[in-house]
């Protein structure tokens, strides 16, 4: 099913604002990755992006993992949509967080910022998330040691959209996705709040992306893991479809123009996947429902739907 209903937010060009265009779709049944083995600065790094969830938990957005005792991962984790992170070397646990929130709103983009700083004089400063511009409490398991090497940016082939061993795949939209070698960031330098709507919004990085960092639009339908940073950081993409039909996976659904899809934890008896696009009945003997991620308006405007049965 693919609903047209769209909420549009204008770009506000004068502080930056930007209208992004495409996203990209992770799909764990098709298990949907990109990887990469850049280098950069492994103690200090900003990574920022754009993410709108199907499915509670499983998403891997940024991660190294040897299948064994060493790996560093960045996750929208769990079941419940905590967002975490984990570095373990050896089989110790050198690093591991998670927000003390849970993040199960499916009706739209949120924008998470992701900073590293293990140089930081102050421990609950080397590792920060943000959420829509907000900095989150955390959940400390293994508080980060000063100085702490991770392995994300040695060289090792990192994925974003699951984890080597294949455990952490879920399904969601990605867009307009960072990295800044050697800077700790905030989100400002990546969004700004709309003093009309107080939405937070996306806007155009303007600083250095560092020796090694990146930026990857998922514009180019020949190339979606291409870099535009100018450093040419292009990650390989495996497993997409670009294809006509509600099995393209790169689409126009993104934060400045939020298309209404079918919500996963507001159902009974049914399966989403593609993106909130396609349903599966789990018991075909069993009635079964599921709402979109928005209403629409009583009684104003025009509104269309389409739906094929297979």
């Amino acid at each position: 099913m693919i609903l047209h209903a769209r909420n549009f937010i204008t770009p506000d060009s004068a502080l930056g604002g930007i209208e992004i265009e495409n996203s990209l779709r992770f799909e764990r049944d098709d298990t949907t990755y990109l990887s990469a083995a850049p280098n950069f600065n492994t103690k200090k790094y900003t990574f920022s992006f754009w993410f709108k969830p199907i499915l509670k938990g499983g998403a891997c957005v940024l991660g190294y993992n040897s299948v064994g005792n060493n790996r560093q991962t960045y996750s929208y984790s769990d079941y419940e949509g905590h967002w975490a992170n984990q570095l373990r070397k050896g089989g110790s646990i050198k690093s591991q967080y998670a927000t003390s929130a849970a993040f199960r709103d499916f009706t739209g983009w949120m924008h998470v910022v992701y900073r590293w700083d293990t140089d930081n004089g102050t421990q609950d400063d080397r590792f920060i998330v943000y959420v829509n511009n907000v900095r989150q409490a955390m959940t400390q398991y293994t508080g980060t040691v000063s100085g702490e090497t991770g392995y994300i940016g040695g060289g090792s082939t990192l994925n974003i959209g699951k984890s080597t061993d294949g455990y952490s795949k879920g399904r969601f939209y990605l867009a307009d996705y960072y990295l800044i070698d050697g800077q700790a960031y905030d989100p400002t330098y990546f969004g700004y709040t709309d003093a009309q709507t107080g939405q937070w919004r996306p806007k155009k990085y303007t600083g250095s992306y560092g020796t090694n960092g990146f930026h990857l639009e998922f514009k180019d339908t020949s190339n979606l893991g291409k870099d535009t940073s100018g450093n040419a950081n292009n990650w390989t993409a495996h497993n997409f479809s670009v294809s006509a039909g509600y099995g393209n996976d790169s689409l126009e659904d993104t934060p400045t123009n939020n298309f209404c899809v079918m919500n996963s934890i507001d159902k009974d008896n049914i399966t989403c996947r593609n993106g909130g696009l396609e349903l599966t009945q789990a018991d075909p003997s069993v009635g079964t429902r599921i709402r979109g991620t928005y209403a629409m308006p009583p009684n104003t405007g025009k509104y269309y739907y389409e739906m094929e049965i297979q």
